[in-house]
């Protein structure tokens, strides 16, 4: 389902990057069309046939080396970051760039905003996590790590912070900028999620998924590792939540799609896309 307005020139274009609002209202996306042009679009997702909703940013051509976007929860300011160190903030009613930041010195692996709205972070290869207000945008908190941070979840109320390592995820306070907690995921961890009741925090590692408690540390449950099917290599790509209960759905390489809940450590294969947002 495609937007009328590049209904044309995405037969032609490339997607750079397409992320859903927290919400699951609207869409934002950067293309190329035809004419090599480089543009920001944003649509309402209603039924069948999305809406364009907000003015088209034309990006020059050198400074689309985007490497991610996320989008606010409240669906009013899309965050993109480029190989050039830099996170521009665009609003999606305005046809304008409203801030723009170089929050580190060594490249950003991840970014993203608090639900309450108040918060922003990043995290860098340089070992920091930095924590700035949604609303000024200026630097409120610089969290040291001890090794570089590859994946951030803020939690509900805002006041903690997830960040995934190579071999654990841990908890981080906002405000006293520590590590209260460490969560040991196994090797090659690549998300932690907060479940919806914000209790639990879902850690994705290899071929494994580790439920913790987040008052004690402790992993409460975890998937039986190594789905063995013909052709089938047990590799985690794809992880999250759907809607607001324990269950979750997560991609395989290439073993397709399994469900399976806080509560249960079997996974229950099933069909669809990892194509959702926690509500």
């Amino acid at each position: 389902v495609r937007s009328d307005r590049f209904v044309q020139d995405l037969q032609y274009s490339r997607v750079w990057c397409c992320r859903f609002s927290s919400n699951s209202k609207f869409v934002a996306a950067v293309i190329r069309d035809r004419s090599c042009r480089y543009s920001i679009g944003f649509w309402y997702v209603e039924g069948d046939k999305p809406s364009f909703i907000a003015p088209d940013y034309t990006i020059a051509q050198s400074e689309i080396q985007m490497c991610n976007m996320v989008v606010s929860p409240d669906c009013n300011t899309v965050a993109i970051y480029y190989v050039n160190n830099t996170v521009r903030f665009y609003s999606v009613f305005d046809d304008e760039c409203i801030e723009a930041l170089k929050p580190h010195k060594d490249i950003v692996n991840d970014m993203v905003f608090s639900p309450c709205g108040r918060y922003f972070a990043t995290a860098s290869d340089d070992c920091t996590i930095k924590v700035w207000d949604a609303g000024t945008y200026s630097n409120i908190s610089i969290i040291k790590t001890s090794t570089a941070v590859s994946h951030l979840q803020f939690d509900r109320s805002g006041e903690h912070i997830v960040g995934v390592h190579s071999n654990s995820a841990k908890l981080y306070s906002v405000k006293s900028r520590k590590c209260v907690r460490t969560f040991k995921t196994g090797t090659r961890c690549f998300k932690a999620e907060f479940s919806p009741c914000n209790r639990y925090v879902v850690s994705c590692a290899g071929s494994g998924i580790r439920v913790f408690d987040v008052s004690s540390g402790e992993c409460i449950n975890q998937t039986v590792a190594g789905l063995k099917e013909e052709g089938f290599r047990d590799i985690i790509t794809g992880f999250g939540f759907i809607g607001n209960g324990g269950d979750f759905l997560v991609q395989y390489e290439e073993g397709g799609y399994y469900k399976g809940n806080i509560a249960s450590a079997e996974l229950e294969k099933t069909t669809g896309m990892l194509y959702y947002r926690q509500q």
